[in-house]
């Protein structure tokens, strides 16, 4: 017989095997929708994070060409990253599909930083 924690853990479950199957279907999209320009100059970003605390400056070590600006919005516009003026400089923060999308990719670093 199944008690209420049975129930409760099983939804868990259920719930958690939902959440994976989207994350796989959001995944796929970005892999095939991003141009390649804009995942290049994402993984050099999210490669980057680990030098700037997960933050990277736009422009630092990476990026930062008039070529690039039009990249970080198309990155902007899929919920990736974020940035913002502090100090007179642009920054980039990884939002929460950002940091699980280069988890997926096998970059390490942001979840690192962002845990730290």
């Amino acid at each position: 017989m199944y008690s209420q924690h049975d129930n409760a853990a099983e939804a868990r479950s259920d719930l958690d095997r939902q959440q994976d199957a989207n994350e796989a279907i959001l995944f796929e999209i970005l892999d095939t929708d991003l141009t390649d320009a804009s995942k290049r100059l994402f993984i050099a970003y999210a490669k980057d994070a680990g030098n700037w605390n997960g933050t990277p400056l736009v422009g630092g070590n990476v990026g930062g060409s008039k070529e690039d600006r039009g990249n970080l919005t198309d990155l902007k516009r899929r919920d990736l990253i974020e940035t913002f003026r502090e100090d007179g400089c642009l920054w980039l923060a990884f939002t929460t599909i950002g940091r699980a999308y280069a988890l997926h990719l096998g970059i390490r670093t942001i979840a690192n930083e962002v845990a730290a």
